[in-house]
């Protein structure tokens, strides 16, 4: 079996994520290891430069939910990226608030 380069990896990689699969699925339908795919989008991932970063921030006209809103025993969804980033949205958000922040989640894709 050849061993794959560097640009066989980041193809790999781009079309996993074009693919819209989960990274099981997709490791199965294109006869791939998932730990050896999950290794190598860490890698590459961590490989980024600093400067190639872009920070977000919420932006001006964004309503935060105040804290007085959330009550102390309401449940908490918690929404979890492979990378390790998570949100907590408290069940007692309003569903505007929600369909704001799921809409500005999806446009980052």
């Amino acid at each position: 079996m050849k061993r794959r380069t560097s640009e066989d990896w980041d193809h790999i990689i781009r079309d996993y994520k074009e693919s819209g699969l989960t990274q099981k699925k997709y490791c199965h339908r294109n006869n791939l290891n998932y730990w050896t795919l999950r290794d190598q989008r860490i890698k590459r991932e961590s490989d980024v430069p600093k400067k190639k970063l872009v920070r977000i921030a919420p932006e001006k006209s964004i309503n935060q939910v105040p804290e007085s809103d959330v009550s102390s025993n309401s449940e908490i969804v918690k929404i979890t990226f492979p990378s390790g980033i998570f949100f907590e949205i408290p069940t007692t958000v309003n569903n505007q608030c929600l369909q704001f922040f799921i809409a500005t989640l999806w446009s980052l894709k």
